[in-house]
């Protein structure tokens, strides 16, 4: 019997933005890749991902806000206006002429920043967003399905930052992010899993643009030393001063029993990117330590690029002769229109259906790999079809819902229902959760209004889910009000 969503529709493509930031999110010591322990964690029964109980977990107060925002994003003409004024207040906010943006910003100020943000601090994290992602375990509601008991949804949370451009800011971000991950460990104790890094905001974008140069013009799996070889000294200097600060991250991380996600960037620096990925992953992520030594270094793929499945399969290869574990963070990707606005869209799947076609291939492969330990994969998506696969092929190759190399992460504010769901259910989910000022978020809070809008089958999905389960909660709610 195929897993099955109740009260699920919506099947297209979902994109998790893939958590720029994040990027993504258990409660035993290793936090986060050593699953939960449990007496029937062996358990292979198909697990039935009821939506509509899910719903009953999100409090009111979230509940209210997210049924707002599914029905505002539902007009397509509305959505396209509000966008439209809220890029245009983010761009003239510093001038005179912007007098009415403070109108338009205040109200994503309300709903908005709260939906989609934890707040300006991790305490604020731990305050304000924890409690509503913490199952009532034992409780009726929250009780996990065929004996295998519920978990907390665990957080990935990360401080937006754009990319930098001296070294003197890529050393003060690699230190913004070691304090995160202390920070994490002592505010948020067994409940964050990942913390995500961005290439560009501790490494020279440039470099890795030059390092991509080289690459191409080197056999495929062309190791550190050949690229340092062919590079000038200053970039030498760049690369080794990256690497440096990429492994005290990691070293930080692996400390406190955490993880680090290392983002995924456009396609003119990835191949840099999956160089320096697999030289931390060669350090971080041994085999042979069996589960007591869960995988530090996760590396991402995005789906939308045409040479995703092949650069995967090599990884997948190298991982296995050289004896660590590859981890990666599957994605459907978010650089599509960059891409294709910078004269690389030859690079892109074909269509949607394309890259919904690769990312469950993919992940199908992947999965293959965790079932002889020699991978690890966190499924980072919102669409339902994908997940009912994955979790059919789980079934399948007889994978333990909980086992401590198979993830999944949502955003916060996208896909909840979904979310606890997977938790209900027993599974190891996340939802990656940004902390910060309003006006550091503001652009980031536009692509996420920008993908809802894209996103109306799905979003169309939840809000029935939303207002079905706030009609139950408020008697007085009618068809009509």
């Amino acid at each position: 019997m195929a897993p099955c969503i109740r009260a699920g529709g919506g099947q297209r493509l979902v994109q998790l933005a893939s958590w720029q930031r994040v990027g993504c999110c258990g409660r035993v010591a290793a936090l986060g890749l050593r699953g939960h322990a449990s007496a029937s964690s062996g358990s292979l029964s198909p697990a039935s991902l009821d939506l509509a109980a899910a719903a009953r977990l999100i409090p009111t107060t979230r509940l209210v806000r997210s049924a707002l925002l599914a029905n505002l994003m539902a007009s397509s003409s509305l959505a396209d206006s509000l966008a439209r004024l809220a890029s245009s207040s983010l761009r003239e906010a510093d001038g005179s002429s912007a007098v009415w943006a403070p109108a338009i910003q205040e109200p994503i100020r309300r709903l908005v920043y709260p939906h989609f943000c934890g707040g300006e601090s991790l305490g604020d994290v731990a305050r304000d967003v924890l409690p509503d992602w913490e199952l009532p375990l034992g409780s009726e509601e929250g009780g996990g399905l065929d004996g295998l008991g519920p978990r907390s949804v665990r957080l990935v949370v990360d401080h937006s930052v754009e990319e930098k451009e001296t070294a003197e800011e890529w050393e003060r971000a690699a230190q913004a992010k070691i304090r995160l991950v202390e920070e994490a460990a002592r505010l948020l104790p067994g409940q964050v899993a990942f913390i995500p890094v961005k290439l560009t905001c501790v490494a020279s974008p440039p470099l890795l643009e030059r390092m991509t140069y080289t690459l191409a013009r080197l056999p495929r799996g062309a190791a550190l030393e050949d690229v340092m070889a062919r590079l000038a000294g200053a970039d030498q200097t760049l690369l080794q001063t990256a690497l440096d600060h990429l492994g005290l991250v990691c070293e930080a991380a692996r400390d406190r029993g955490l993880a680090v996600f290392l983002d995924a960037e456009e396609s003119h620096r990835q191949p840099a990117i999956d160089l320096l990925a697999r030289e931390l992953m060669r350090r971080f992520n041994p085999r042979g330590h069996g589960e007591s030594a869960p995988p530090v270094v996760f590396q991402t793929f995005q789906m939308y690029l045409r040479d995703t499945a092949d650069r995967l399969e090599a990884e997948l290869r190298l991982a296995q002769r050289q004896g660590y574990v590859c981890a990666l963070k599957l994605v459907r990707g978010a650089y599509m229109a960059s891409e294709a606005a910078n004269g690389r869209g030859e690079a892109l799947q074909p269509s949607k259906v394309a890259t919904d076609r690769a990312y469950d291939a993919e992940a199908d492969r992947v999965l293959a790999r965790v079932s002889d330990g020699s991978a690890a994969v966190v499924l980072a998506t919102h669409n339902q079809a994908s997940i009912e696969k994955f979790l059919l092929r789980m079934q399948e190759l007889g994978v333990p819902r909980d086992h401590p190399r198979v993830h999944f992460a949502q955003i916060l504010g996208i896909g909840d229902t979904l979310t606890l769901a997977l938790a209900r259910a027993g599974y190891n989910v996340h939802k990656l959760v940004l902390f910060g000022s309003f006006d550091d978020l503001f652009p980031w809070m536009l692509r996420r209004l920008d993908e809802n809008r894209d996103l109306q089958g799905a979003m169309a999905t939840e809000r029935g889910l939303l207002v079905t389960e706030l009609r139950r909660r408020l008697p007085f709610w009618s068809e009509g009000g």
